[in-house]
């Protein structure tokens, strides 16, 4: 990922401020590749496709593709898309989680 410049959303007011990928330390490596780096070995897909549609330019329907595996047959959503509510019945915070990553798929 080293050499891309990022957009970076900062803010309530969702201002845009680019931070170019290439640091000055030797090995550090910047913060969205470390970032990156993490997500890659440790992320679920949902926060994969998602840091790379908000970070990488990527389009939203892959995002929107992760995002099917959370739903439930009643139209909700549950089975640990809230990392802390891990159960098969919809649940109203995973509602709001996944009108969220709809917003930042571009699909509301």
């Amino acid at each position: 990922m080293g050499g891309r410049t990022f957009k970076i959303l900062s803010g309530a007011a969702g201002s845009v401020e680019s931070m170019n990928q290439n640091s000055s330390e030797p090995g550090s490596g910047s913060v969205l590749d470390r970032a990156a780096t993490f997500l890659w070995a440790s992320g679920r897909v949902l926060e994969q496709r998602r840091f790379e549609v908000l970070f990488g330019g990527a389009g939203g329907a892959g995002l929107v593709s992760a995002l099917a595996a959370y739903r439930t047959v009643d139209g909700g959503f549950a089975y640990g898309l809230e990392p802390d509510i891990r159960g098969p019945e919809s649940q109203p915070l995973s509602v709001a989680t996944a009108l969220a990553v709809l917003a930042d798929a571009g699909q509301l």
